[in-house]
């Protein structure tokens, strides 16, 4: 597997895509070596080259054709031979172009071992809980993983399990600075449920709670008291953040918690914002929801102004009229900055005991 894996460079996809526009090609190519001197390399080449994984590598066959490589401390890739092709964390590689194997072909003596990325040791001390109830028709509840890179996912009150493989991205990656990469191999729970991420996520740890997505789990056995969402920006740059504590109930009163945040670099004044529910059903692939729309407040804001940087907080009081394990909560809001007048809108999906 040495001598495959050092035998030349390795591209990506992209790499053989010579589509140009009026003469000029636009894409960008991703190589990774595996270097005879123990070190390794991946690149990615467009109008300027980034790298995004470098340093040492070692190397753990899990079988004849398939194993884990450690990159620099950070990172770990699951990869497997295909042939002549090369899968690494999810991308299918093959041999770049006119790469002629390296003479003498070199040793695997030559690695030396590499610590596993302390990534990994932070994302497998617990078991995690999801901190809200928002968006569970394609969140899992509950997530497991374990040092060999194993994830078990649990939907549907944990009575659906999806389990797989995944990677670790340290350093600079196409999600953020870390993120994981999945791979299913287990049939997923129907309807929209598709695991944390069809391919993958950026990861992230802010105090005790984990964020894959911006979306926040708890350790397992964490009071929940207050819950929180991820920021809500509806393709705008006034956000809201949303929280609430315990559980939002049918018929029960709960305090929804919105703090907008003026993320827009300039001074914005905030005019208005509409709260609905509309019960939801699960389609193949997608949403549905019903005609039905329950009002739940209408603030006016009067031309609030919150200066760059600047944050206004409100609370709204829900009173579900439905349940159900996908209830849209629909919120729009206007804003208006030196660009001009902005209507924005995001639909958390509940799940409504």
């Amino acid at each position: 597997m040495f001598t495959f894996l050092t035998a030349g460079a390795w591209c990506e996809e992209s790499c053989f895509d010579t589509t140009t526009t009026d003469g000029a090609w636009f894409g960008s190519c991703g190589t990774l070596r595996f270097k005879l001197d123990g070190t390794f390399l991946w690149t990615v080449e467009s109008d300027y080259t980034e790298v995004l994984a470098d340093g040492p590598w070692d190397l753990t066959l899990e079988s004849m054709t398939s194993g884990r490589v450690r990159v620099g401390g950070a990172s770990e890739y699951l990869f497997e031979r295909r042939g002549e092709e090369l899968w690494l964390a999810g991308r299918r590689l093959r041999r770049c172009r006119g790469e002629a194997p390296p003479s003498p072909p070199g040793s695997v003596a030559i690695l030396r071992p590499v610590p596993r990325p302390a990534l990994l040791d932070t994302l497998c001390a617990h078991d995690w809980i999801k901190e809200d109830d928002f968006n569970l028709y394609s969140w899992p509840l509950e997530l497991h993983f374990d040092r060999d890179l194993r994830f078990v996912a649990r939907f549907r009150d944990t009575a659906c399990r999806e389990s797989g493989r995944f990677s670790v991205l340290g350093g600079r990656t196409p999600f953020g600075e870390a993120s994981l990469v999945y791979q299913l191999q287990t049939p997923e729970c129907g309807d929209m449920r598709g695991g944390p991420g069809s391919l993958g996520s950026s990861v992230a740890f802010v105090g005790s709670a984990m964020a894959l997505d911006g979306v926040r789990y708890v350790p397992l056995g964490s009071p929940r008291a207050r819950r929180h969402s991820p920021a809500l920006c509806g393709n705008g740059s006034l956000c809201i953040d949303l929280s609430y504590d315990g559980e939002i109930r049918y018929r029960q009163a709960t305090v929804l918690h919105l703090r907008f945040w003026n993320n827009a670099g300039r001074p914005v004044q905030l005019h208005s914002l509409r709260v609905t529910f509309r019960p939801l059903k699960v389609e193949k692939g997608s949403l549905g929801g019903s005609e039905q729309v329950y009002p739940v407040a209408e603030r006016t804001y009067a031309g609030r102004t919150l200066a760059k940087d600047g944050s206004f907080s409100d609370d709204i009081r829900l009173v579900p009229p439905v349940r159900g394990a996908v209830v849209g909560l629909t919120l729009e809001w206007d804003y208006e900055d030196a660009s001009g007048v902005h209507h924005c809108s995001e639909w958390p999906v509940l799940r409504i005991r």
